[in-house]
């Protein structure tokens, strides 16, 4: 997934400057990758996360963690939409 630079604030370029850094990962790949893992999505706990991923350097709220990545969220529970309902589709169509 690629996140464009321009209008990120201060904080964002932060964390996603150390987790490339010590992660090899921007902060969306680092943020989706721990979505997956935790199951239901817990954004409080990513915020636990990434504070302790960058030393305690970026703390934010879990608002605006999950505001970050508005955009990219909804185009993923888009795209799955989409993906079930051809899923669903194709159901039909073998039966």
């Amino acid at each position: 997934m690629v996140v464009t630079m321009t209008n990120k604030p201060p904080r964002y370029l932060l964390a996603d400057r150390i987790l490339w850094d010590t992660h090899g990962k921007s902060l969306c790949e680092w943020v989706f990758e721990h979505r997956k893992r935790l199951q239901p999505v817990s954004w409080a706990a990513l915020t636990e996360r990434l504070a302790s991923a960058t030393d305690g350097q970026v703390s934010v709220t879990q608002l605006t963690l999950r505001a970050w990545f508005a955009d990219e969220i909804e185009a993923e529970h888009q795209a799955d939409e989409v993906a079930s309902s051809e899923s669903s589709a194709d159901g039909r169509v073998a039966s």
